[in-house]
């Protein structure tokens, strides 16, 4: 055998290989449309020793010892070793999934203070760029949030010169609670 895999990678490495067994399976299944689990087999089977030269076979046989490799092994090593390696991987994992969610929080937050001032009002512009009388006239479409902007802002001023995303965020905050 030219190359053995021991990873962890089971079907992935063996169909990686010029000699793939699967896309053998592949013609076999489409060639046969309607075949049962056990007549494709069957076919399967004739297929390979019909047109393996070996590297086939190989594959197979690879893709059985990694399996089994990491199975006996795993065994070997004991419930004990396999679990402490377990909570470690789950530690481990725990620790960046706790990580990827601050820092998704974080990125959500960024990006939701930055949706109130450039939000498109019924009016075709954004928030940032409407007037306080404006903001009081969309505030029966849109309700209470949009009156308390407006109060906060003069009828000729717009919002962006007005208020900031902060001013706009904590007004929203207070409209849910």
């Amino acid at each position: 055998m030219t190359f053995i895999d021991t990873g962890v990678r089971g079907a992935t490495g063996q169909s990686w290989r010029g000699a793939n067994p699967r896309d053998l399976l592949r013609r076999v299944i489409d060639d046969n449309p309607g075949s049962d689990r056990v007549s494709l087999f069957r076919l399967f089977v004739d297929k390979l020793k019909e047109e393996d030269d070996g590297d086939h076979m190989e594959t197979i046989i690879e893709y059985w010892f990694a399996n089994n490799y990491h199975s006996l092994i795993a065994a070997r090593s004991g419930a004990a070793a396999n679990q402490s390696g377990r909570a470690a991987a789950t530690a481990e994992r725990d620790r960046w999934v706790a990580g990827t969610t601050e820092k998704l929080r974080e990125r959500i937050a960024e990006e939701a203070s930055i949706v109130l001032l450039d939000m498109l009002m019924p009016n075709g512009k954004h928030l940032a760029e409407c007037t306080g009388e404006e903001c009081a006239a969309l505030a029966s479409q849109l309700g209470n949030w949009l009156r308390k902007v407006a109060r906060r802002v003069k009828p000729e001023e717009t919002v962006g010169a007005t208020l900031t995303e902060a001013d706009l965020r904590k007004l929203y905050d207070r409209k849910a609670a």
